[in-house]
């Protein structure tokens, strides 16, 4: 006999965030807590910014120990300026294809991971200078998002968490721009 989790569906609306006045709205409850699959480090290409990987080398690790290749793919409008963005690829173990710096099921880097790795298993999409809709991330490889009543949901304080992440992703991007005096973004 199959017993069916009531997992989430790959893209559904969680909420949307206003990163101005720091409002939430939930339009589908969920109830996520991260076992540690490491699915997502061993199955996903993980995309990188200039930002992430500037981060992390100020922890000793060099370019070619973060990225698998030197030449940035260009992907379409993630940020709240609506320009295109530069996307290197995490580096990858040869015969395991796992992320390089997972060791023994762990992140190495887990506090300055890159943040794709902090928001998921969510994606996010602006959809306006100020809006930002919050999915579950396309790949379906998270376990730990489940569907559930609003009675047993942590939806609330997952949108005021990712809501906290994109504001101090977007202080860490102001002060990178401000110290280096350009902006990384095409």
């Amino acid at each position: 006999m199959d017993i069916l989790l009531p997992t989430v569906q790959p893209g559904l609306l969680v909420g949307i965030l206003d990163v101005d006045d720091k409002s939430i709205e939930i339009i589908n409850d969920v109830k996520y807590t991260c076992k540690v699959a490491g699915d997502c480090c061993t199955q996903l290409i993980v995309p990188v910014t200039d930002y992430d990987i500037h981060r992390i080398e100020q922890h000793g690790i060099e370019f070619d120990q973060i990225v698998s290749d030197d030449v940035p793919a260009l992907i379409m409008p993630k940020t709240k300026s609506g320009a295109l963005e530069k996307n290197y690829t995490i580096k990858r173990k040869p015969f395991t294809a796992e992320c390089t710096f997972m060791e023994e099921g762990k992140c190495t880097i887990h506090e300055f991971k890159p943040f794709s790795c902090r928001i998921f298993p969510f994606q996010l999409k602006y959809v306006s200078d100020s809006k930002v809709e919050v999915l579950i991330h396309d790949s379906g490889y998270c376990p730990s998002v489940l569907a559930c009543g609003s009675e047993e949901s942590d939806t609330e304080k997952l949108l005021k968490d990712l809501l906290g992440e994109i504001s101090n992703e977007l202080d860490r991007r102001e002060q990178y721009t401000k110290k280096y005096g350009k902006s990384i973004q095409i």
